[in-house]
């Protein structure tokens, strides 16, 4: 449980702290990097990633939206035949959940790729 809980909180705080600066799709080979250094089994690393990806991005979406009075997910809303600004940010947390579970999922998948070929040498 430790560990799970290690490697979510790492996930979000690179992914936050490199925010600013990286584009948004870093999230994918920063969770891949963190479940490669800390060993996770695969099905593991993905719920890493998708509890880490659904938070980050639902949180930050949530308070962005608190801060702009709901302007922007209310335009988007209406973009997509009136959606509400709550789904667009729950939309918003599923779709970070994936790009970060599936990088979790293939940084744990090479990890254990690189096991097994270093254990038949």
């Amino acid at each position: 449980m430790f560990r799970f809980l290690a490697v979510t909180l790492t996930i979000m705080a690179l992914t936050f702290l490199s925010g600013p600066w990286l584009p948004w799709w870093t999230i994918a080979p920063l969770a891949a990097g963190v479940c490669f250094l800390i060993r996770s089994r695969p099905m593991k690393a993905l719920a890493q990633g998708v509890v880490a990806g659904g938070l980050l991005w639902g949180g930050l979406a949530f308070f962005r939206d608190q801060a702009n009075d709901h302007l922007l997910s209310s335009q988007i809303g209406t973009l997509f035949q009136g959606v509400s600004p709550a789904v667009v940010i729950a939309i918003t947390a599923v779709l970070g959940g994936l790009v970060a579970g599936l990088g979790a999922l293939t940084g744990a998948s090479l990890r254990e790729v690189f096991q097994v070929r270093h254990s038949r040498l």
